[in-house]
């Protein structure tokens, strides 16, 4: 069985990262094969399959570790950062737009080429599915205090999630113009929360 945790296994999977995001500059998915994998590379096919069935578990496999590093530092405990004090540590979660930009600052090429060259949308829909899950447990556990106009959460959530991802790809797209303290800066306004006593609204998931 392979340990995953093993320095070789881990040096092997980045290898094979690298060589993705390499090759996503030129090709699709769906135009990639193993053996080009490989190649890039410079590992066997026979270490590749030790690891994953085929490409499509590969690059599945892959996303979903970039998506879990993406976010490690980013999805964070909601008490003392919301304006409510009757919650226990760890029990919901808000999310720091801050370090989010920070974070695709610092890989920036490598979020260039899996947002704006992927026309599938594979990773804007992985990033999408991520603060979904966190905004919906969010929203979800503010239920009786969340005061939305009477609108249905799950529009209102995918409104806010949509328009952030987008605003993500068009700031990539157009070569990082502005910094990601600004960029955050001016998504901290666009998602500010109405301020009401006692009552809560999705916009609260969004922290700077």
């Amino acid at each position: 069985m392979v340990n995953s945790s093993d320095p070789r296994v881990l040096k092997t999977k980045k290898k094979l990262t690298v060589a993705l995001i390499n090759l996503l500059k030129t090709y699709s998915v769906e135009d990639l094969n193993v053996r080009q994998l490989t190649d890039e590379a410079g590992i066997t096919r026979g270490s590749f399959y030790s690891h994953f069935t085929d490409k499509d578990d590969f690059v599945e496999k892959t996303l979903q570790d970039i998506v879990v590093g993406l976010f490690s530092s980013v999805i964070l405990d909601a008490r003392g950062r919301i304006p409510v004090d009757d919650i226990k540590s760890h029990e919901v979660y808000v999310m720091s737009i801050g370090a989010l930009f920070d974070n695709i600052a610092v890989n920036y090429q490598m979020y260039t080429v899996l947002l704006c060259n992927d026309e599938q949308g594979r990773f804007a829909q992985a990033i999408e599915n991520t603060i979904n899950l966190y905004l919906n447990q969010f929203t979800k556990y503010f239920q009786s205090r969340m005061n939305v106009g009477g609108y249905p959460l799950a529009t209102i959530n995918s409104f806010y999630v949509h328009g952030l991802v987008g605003m993500i790809i068009d700031w990539l797209s157009a070569g990082m113009v502005y910094t990601p303290h600004y960029m955050a800066g001016v998504t901290a306004q666009v998602l500010k929360a109405p301020t009401r006593q006692n009552e809560m609204h999705p916009l609260n998931f969004f922290t700077e």
